[in-house]
């Protein structure tokens, strides 16, 4: 099921994995992986924080602590030094897992994100850790996946020169365009290499080429609000503004429970007086 969820996007394979994990804590499981990604794989609650402590205290593991870590960064920003604290504690717990050192890299890359920098330390922390996480499993689609993430995003904290892209962020993003291009070789329906592809053809060749690149996408997974809300930005940029009301106005539709879909449709159309 973990898998399915990594290779495409299956609205069903979510609750089919809470309920597998379920099962394996109650027949005695004793790592402490189930526990981990159970709460991974599970809505969150208004006490996440606290269920992630008790995660943690009871089951440490470098996954507990990277979702700990995560949920001081994500959910509470103002704490970043601590949410960077835990995840070399994951690290630290499991340095030979490739997914938690992509995780732990990609961890920096938000810090960097976040404030805007390339602060050299942090830089280097990040790059070692993705760098790791692609040597220890070079095939595996999520590292694979991850590791482009945060190159692009790497790439986009460099500032642009006159002549467009700098080289600092052009060398990062032909490299994830080329991972994602060699891992959709291997599996051509995973959904996450697809969709970073996508993003890398936007800073590479523009919107315009980024929409051709989105389409079979789009056409293969209709339902996803996500898609639709990519494509909204791209035709903004070339100032297709009804198509990207329509777009905007589908991803809000698709998937109600985003806020952000909605507040984005509302005040769209209010600028085009709708």
């Amino acid at each position: 099921v973990q898998e399915r969820l990594r290779l495409k996007r299956d609205r069903g394979a979510k609750p089919q994995a809470a309920e597998l994990f379920t099962l394996a804590i109650e027949l005695g499981d004793p790592s402490a992986d189930p526990h981990a990604h159970l709460v991974r794989v599970t809505p969150p609650v208004a006490d996440q924080r606290e269920r992630l402590r008790t995660l943690v205290e009871e089951h440490p593991s470098g996954l507990a602590y990277g979702l700990l870590a995560a949920h001081y960064a994500y959910v509470e920003p103002r704490v970043w030094d601590t949410a960077l604290e835990l995840i070399e504690r994951s690290v630290a717990a499991d340095p030979r897992d490739p997914q938690s050192l992509a995780a732990a890299g990609n961890l920096y890359v938000g810090w960097l994100q976040a404030h805007r920098s390339t602060a050299p330390e942090k830089l280097a922390r990040a790059e070692a850790l993705l760098e790791g996480a692609l040597e220890l499993a070079p095939e595996d689609p999520l590292v694979l996946e991850r590791f482009a993430y945060g190159w692009r995003i790497l790439g986009e904290q460099f500032p642009a020169q006159a002549g467009g892209v700098g080289p600092e962020a052009l060398a990062r993003y032909t490299r994830a365009r080329e991972l994602m291009l060699s891992t959709l070789g291997r599996y051509p329906g995973c959904f996450g290499a697809r969709k970073e592809l996508v993003d890398c053809v936007r800073h590479l060749e523009g919107p315009a080429q980024a929409l051709v690149a989105l389409a079979p996408l789009l056409e293969l997974y209709p339902q996803e609000g996500e898609l639709h809300y990519i494509r909204y930005k791209f035709l903004g940029e070339l100032r297709r503004y009804d198509e990207a009301l329509q777009a905007i106005e589908a991803a809000a539709r698709l998937e109600p429970e985003r806020a952000d879909f909605n507040e984005l449709a509302r005040r769209f159309r209010a600028q085009l007086g709708r």
